[in-house]
């Protein structure tokens, strides 16, 4: 922990088990970082160039997604997750 990518086109997972805090770092390319499958953490996921998709709507409230250059989604439980630079912020 930290998680980073890399200049691929990836797709990056939190790991496994409850309450376990994660952060991942897209590299560059079009990513989807997830961090939305376990919950009773604090869970931090950050874009960078290209098309990013991040992830952290899994029933809490407390993660964080921050988009970079690119367009980026924020799918997450609530606006306060998302940063000023999510292009685009689903609410779930």
């Amino acid at each position: 922990m930290p998680c980073y990518g890399n200049a691929s086109r990836e797709v990056i997972y939190e790991r496994i088990g409850d309450g376990k805090r994660d952060v991942i770092r897209a590299y560059g390319n079009n990513d989807r970082l997830h961090a939305n499958t376990y919950t009773n953490d604090t869970d931090q996921v950050y874009g960078l160039a290209g098309t990013d998709y991040l992830y952290v709507n899994e029933g809490d409230v407390r993660d964080t997604a921050r988009g970079a250059t690119g367009y980026d989604w924020c799918y997450v439980d609530a606006r306060d997750e998302a940063s000023t630079t999510c292009n685009r912020v689903v609410v779930r």
